[in-house]
């Protein structure tokens, strides 16, 4: 059977050899981005990215051009079925975090950074007066060093689930929302020896708190704000308090919705 000179067969094969591609790109992507994380400066991983994505569309292009250059075949059949092929490489770059995750990258990552992070917590630690002091220098150090691209075309920016898991991680990057300023504050903060926690309010924002004196202060170093009450995101940005949770550094997840709610009461 053939389709007007462009036999089945041929189709075959075009769809094996883009399959190929695909499954070569999604298994060594892994892998460049672990060497580009530790070694090289992140950004070049997207511009690897974009090219790895560029040239391989190139190529089926190309490929396609030759199949049919003699022919008069319906190019839409050859484009649905190429782009069948070609969609993993589409999702593949907003779901490289994933990937990072699931291939032990992320841990690795943050192994190889931990020195790093330790030797950040220590200086900030010699050059505070008090631990409240301590708890604002940190907050200060992360609002400086990490590129908050919330509201931002972040095709640059490799971000991992569950970002407290592997804070030195963000040292690789240094870049996120909410979630990674508030993981990477857990990471330094506990390092130091204070007793902090990471809050999630109903998965929208991420922030901490911190123990001095028996008071929790809150501290949300992706918008700079330090020791402001529970109920800031409830007044000032009308988030309702649904759900929250407090994630401890050991890994232990509280649920602390009335806390914030009573905040509320008492205004």
């Amino acid at each position: 059977m053939q389709i007007k000179n462009v036999s089945i067969l041929t189709l075959i094969k075009l769809v094996l050899t883009s399959i190929l591609i695909c499954t070569i790109l999604i298994f060594t992507l892994p892998l460049i981005s672990g060497i580009c994380l530790i070694y090289i400066d992140p950004k070049i991983l997207s511009r690897i990215i974009i090219t790895d994505f560029i040239s391989t569309l190139i190529c089926i292009v190309l490929l396609i051009i030759r199949l049919i250059k003699s022919s008069s075949i319906n190019l839409r059949i050859i484009a649905a079925i190429v782009s069948l092929c070609i969609l993993p490489l589409i999702i593949m770059p907003s779901s490289l975090n994933y990937y990072l995750l699931f291939t032990d990258y992320a841990k690795q990552v943050n192994h190889h950074k931990c020195p790093e992070l330790l030797k950040i917590a220590t200086d900030l630690e010699n050059e505070s007066k008090s631990k409240v002091d301590l708890a604002l220098k940190i907050m200060q150090w992360v609002q400086n060093n990490i590129n908050n691209i919330y509201g931002t075309f972040n095709f640059h920016c490799i971000r991992i689930a569950n970002p407290e898991r592997y804070p030195a991680f963000i040292l690789a990057t240094k870049c996120g929302a909410c979630g990674e300023y508030a993981a990477l504050y857990l990471g330094i903060a506990n390092t130091t020896g204070l007793k902090v926690r990471m809050i999630c309010i109903n998965g929208d924002h991420a922030l901490n708190e911190v123990l001095i004196n028996n008071k929790w202060i809150i501290v949300d170093a992706s918008i700079n704000l330090f020791n402001h009450t529970r109920d800031y995101y409830h007044t000032k940005w009308g988030l309702k308090y649904e759900k929250i949770i407090a994630i401890y550094p050991n890994g232990t997840i509280m649920d602390i919705t009335n806390l914030y709610k009573e905040s509320i009461k008492q205004k």
